[in-house]
């Protein structure tokens, strides 16, 4: 999806993640609420946790009241208030494993420049055409994939690149490989001018996921090997000069010509023709050229032979990972042996292999031949770069101008060897990325191979490119993310409703339900009010309760402000007049000796320790009705008149 679209979900991602906090410190405190439950009368302390365990919105809110709690009661000591540290304890997991997860949120989304799907119509194999109106745009393509591919490897494979291109377009930056600059002779003794100094580079096994971008999951992954080794080859033996019309020719004798007839050909018929450019003017066959032109006469050096030939031998192997240890390479070989020898491993025959012909119907099998194509037919063999890209292939160009080589380095050809490597490994990225998006240029299109049946589709599918346009997301993280947070909040709402049910049709831990009822702040609201007279009280132990209609409550009274109360209003009592003996009409006050109780329980019986003694209880319990919960209050209040 787009990068707005993506920031989007990831900020809606983690707002979801911090919701499911709330929601999971409501399911901790539901449970440990009803854990400390006590019907026993007990201090203010385990009250007031209590109520702040059913009250506390989130665990932050908690923490904050909690903390406030302990720190009011501190002087009860450390044991007394181990309860409210273990508490808060869970409190500060909880706030920080959920603000830790909503931090991290952010990983199942690729980051800038990140991951995302190559989705395209055209993909498919690049192929040259025998016909001749055709060859010119495939050569064409090539070309401009191998020049791509050079200033790619120069910018991004050197050590000293500008960096002006951009290097974050593939899964990786580079190709890694390991260098030995003392090989030995990849040849026959004798042949090579050392058998000591020459270089080997070696890929090892590229996992075609993590370094092609090639998406798969672990049972479906193959690697890929490349290896070169070169050395420069002696020439005493191995030359002889020729004379002819043009002059002096020298022919090396190494071997057989590296490009020899594959195909049964019985016939081909080309001619040149001339080139009638107003620069160029190739039109007479044949003519000798002439280089002309110097500067003083500075001494210079040439090279000691015509020609200095340099032998390469380039290697490949191929492996399904998804095989047991032992037997999921194919040999190190050249590259067709490499496929044939590999096929056994992906779960085909060297015979299917060598018709050159798409596997039907088998994955492992296709996986294999999709490689094979992706390097039969693109530029990156050593030969098409040096074919196409000529002097300019070689490191040692930057430091030649003029005809003149500026450098002072006996291992010049080693970087040159490299260089090609680089480039070699560079167009190796692209072709996986060029596959499957494929050319938009219609002629190109004709030169096309696509898919053949839709286990390539897919592979053309699954090809990963870095982009800051789009952004990709794992499935498996939004997932999981969304199925765990879900089911945490679908929990958190369904549980108190099934303890409710489980009370009232069972009588389920009857008391642990009711108090968890009247600890809600609307339910301590109706308490506070009732308990004072105030108001005909409805739906006590429902959630929210309700009054009669257009009941009024008191007001705060906060004539003391250190000491805000409800206030209560009550009609004053009229001055009794009493006659004395002698006629003598006093005004006495009323005696104030009253015994108030708010609820009798069976059983239960006030006494007076001591008649100048005033003894406050509150007990919290529910009344023998348990759908009208009120606080027990045992008042005994005596003056002497």
């Amino acid at each position: 999806m787009s990068r707005a679209d993506a920031n989007l979900l990831i900020a809606f991602t983690a707002s979801f993640i911090a919701f499911v906090a709330t929601r999971f410190w409501r399911i901790l405190c539901i449970f440990i609420h009803r854990f400390f439950s006590n019907p026993n009368p007990n201090s203010a302390l385990p009250f007031q946790r209590q109520v702040i365990l059913c009250n506390s919105a989130s665990p932050e809110s908690g923490l904050l009241s909690l903390v406030r709690l302990s720190w009011a009661w501190r002087h009860m000591g450390y044991r007394r208030l181990f309860h409210i540290f273990i508490i808060i304890t869970l409190a500060v997991l909880t706030s920080a494993a959920f603000t830790v997860a909503g931090g991290f949120s952010s990983t199942i989304s690729s980051a800038v420049e990140g991951m995302v799907l190559i989705d395209s119509v055209n993909c498919g194999f690049d192929h040259l055409s025998d016909q001749v109106s055709q060859v010119g745009p495939g050569v064409a393509w090539d070309a401009e994939q191998l020049n791509s591919a050079a200033n790619y490897a120069q910018q991004c494979y050197q050590s000293n690149g500008s960096g002006v291109l951009s290097c974050g377009r593939f899964a990786t930056k580079r190709v890694p490989w390991v260098t030995e600059t003392n090989a030995s002779c990849p040849f026959a003794n004798g042949l090579c001018r050392t058998n000591q100094s020459n270089i080997l580079l070696d890929t090892r096994h590229l996992d075609t996921n993590d370094i092609f971008g090639l998406n798969a999951p672990l049972n479906e992954r193959l690697s890929l090997r490349n290896v070169l080794h070169c050395a420069p080859l002696i020439t005493q033996g191995y030359a002889d000069k020729e004379n002819s019309s043009s002059g002096s020719i020298v022919r090396y004798h190494h071997g057989h010509a590296l490009k020899g007839t594959v195909d049964n050909i019985t016939k081909l018929d080309f001619t040149y023709r001339p080139m009638e450019d107003d620069w160029y003017r190739v039109t007479a066959l044949g003519r000798p050229r002439f280089l002309s032109g110097t500067y003083g006469t500075t001494k210079s050096y040439m090279p000691e032979d015509a020609a200095s030939p340099l032998g390469c031998v380039s290697q490949y192997q191929y492996c399904n990972l998804a095989s047991a240890e032992g037997f999921r390479c194919g040999p190190l070989a050249s590259f067709n042996d490499a496929i044939v020898g590999a096929a056994l491993v992906f779960n085909s025959t060297p015979e299917e292999m060598q018709t050159g012909e798409p596997p039907i119907g088998n994955r492992e099998a296709t996986r294999l031949y999709w490689i094979a194509m992706l390097n039969a037919h693109s530029p990156i063999d050593l030969v098409y770069i040096l074919y196409q890209l000529g002097a300019k292939s070689l490191a040692s160009q930057s430091q030649l101008f003029d005809g003149v080589h500026y450098t002072s380095s006996t291992q010049q050809w080693q970087s040159d060897v490299s260089n090609w490597f680089a480039i070699a490994m560079a167009s190796l990225q692209a072709v996986f990325v060029n596959t499957a998006i494929g050319p938009d240029d219609p002629t190109l299109l004709k030169l096309r191979t696509p898919p053949s049946d839709g286990l390539q589709r897919d592979l053309c599918n699954q090809q990963k490119i870095r982009s800051s346009i789009y952004s990709s997301f794992s499935l498996f993280g939004l997932c999981f993310i969304y199925t765990t947070g879900g089911f945490i909040i679908l929990i958190s709402f369904i549980i108190e409703p099934i303890f409710n049910f489980l009370h009232k049709r069972y009588k389920y831990e009857n008391y642990k339900q009711l108090e968890w009822t009247t600890n809600q702040q609307l339910q301590l609201l109706r308490l506070a009010h009732e308990e004072l007279g105030l108001s005909s009280w409805k739906k006590c132990t429902d959630f929210i309760p309700i009054t009669e209609r257009d009941e009024l409550l008191s007001e705060l009274d906060i004539t003391q402000t250190d000491h805000p109360v409800i206030m209560v209003h009550t009609s004053k009592s009229e001055p009794e007049a009493v006659h004395s003996e002698d006629g003598i009409v006093e005004e006495i006050s009323p005696v104030n000796t009253t015994i108030s109780i708010a609820e009798e329980y069976p059983g239960e019986e006030v006494q007076e320790e001591n008649q100048f003694e005033e003894m406050n209880e509150v007990v919290e319990r529910p009344r023998a009705n348990e759908d009208h919960l009120t606080i027990t209050t045992i008042t005994i209040d005596k003056s002497v008149g």
